[in-house]
């Protein structure tokens, strides 16, 4: 991010206007540790790279454990991305990850498929 000053400036409007803001891809490319302290931020969102080896690999287990406990000391909601497994799923339940994305929940579609499965249906016809 080259213009830090600009984009704090435009995330605090945001907020002020109720948006709630996340932080994508946690730990890798431009997330950084030092966001979470210059930006208001709502949701910390893990990246998929520390999920996919869950709950086998004891490095992400520890990466992972230490990220939700660190959002949850700054008040942050975490979602885990890239979760595709059933254990997966409950190893993050169980250390306080609130949300999911993955293929375990549904994989992307084209908006015309998308349109026709889910628009116009009552929500107990897709859940």
């Amino acid at each position: 991010m080259t213009d830090v000053k600009t984009a704090l400036d435009k995330l605090i409007k945001l907020e002020a206007l109720g948006v709630r803001i996340a932080i994508d891809d946690f730990g890798t490319g431009y997330s950084s540790l030092a966001y979470l302290s210059r930006f208001p931020t709502h949701i910390l969102k893990i990246d998929r790279e520390f999920v996919k080896d869950l709950p086998w690999n004891k490095d992400n287990i520890a990466i992972t454990r230490s990220v939700v406990e660190l959002a949850h000391n700054l008040n942050m909601r975490v979602v885990a991305e890239g979760v595709e497994y059933d254990s997966q799923e409950a190893f993050l339940s169980q250390i306080g990850v609130e949300e999911f994305q993955g293929y375990l929940f549904g994989k992307p579609v084209p908006i015309p498929l998308f349109e026709k499965l889910y628009l116009n249906v009552s929500p107990e016809a897709v859940f």
